[in-house]
């Protein structure tokens, strides 16, 4: 799946993971979260549950949306970035990487909620990590975004 995107899009996941982890050496040794780690945690969780989720919701319609428009011949080309496949499959990615991005978030939000109140370090590392999740996600959902600014243009013009 990786390999049917863009290399520069590949590298916002090595970014990402490495902020994850500078991230999380400034929690666990600056103590930069808040004392009432629990509450502060728990309430990141349940507002990352309730995010991903409303994400979920515009994914799917935005495919259902783009694939009934007349945008979808346009990705039917060849892609120029990746001569080897065509635009829809590198769209179709895009698409993957974000649903799985925000499953995997979805999952490790419920896992922090269960979490809390016990080991505090393993708490900080889900935490950073989930943060790096959704950050990651909404680059990836800004670049779907573009292809649909794309396709609003190319909707409007006249026939």
């Amino acid at each position: 799946m990786l390999n049917k995107i863009y290399p520069e899009h590949r590298k916002l996941f090595v970014i990402f993971f490495v902020v994850a982890i500078l991230f999380l050496g400034v929690t666990i040794f600056f103590d930069f979260l808040p004392q009432n780690l629990d509450s502060f945690v728990s309430s990141f969780a349940s507002n990352v549950i309730t995010f991903m989720s409303i994400c979920f919701g515009f994914y799917f319609t935005s495919m259902s949306i783009l694939f009934s428009s007349k945008y979808i011949t346009h990705l039917n080309e060849v892609d120029e970035k990746k001569p080897d496949q065509r635009k829809i499959h590198t769209f179709r990615a895009y698409f993957q990487i974000v649903i799985y991005l925000a499953s995997i978030a979805i999952i490790m939000a419920f896992v922090l909620l269960t979490l809390t109140g016990r080991n505090p370090v393993f708490v900080k590392i889900i935490f950073s990590l989930l943060c790096c999740l959704l950050a990651l996600n909404l680059s990836f959902a800004f670049l779907i975004l573009k292809v649909f600014l794309n396709a609003l243009i190319v909707q409007a013009r006249p026939k």
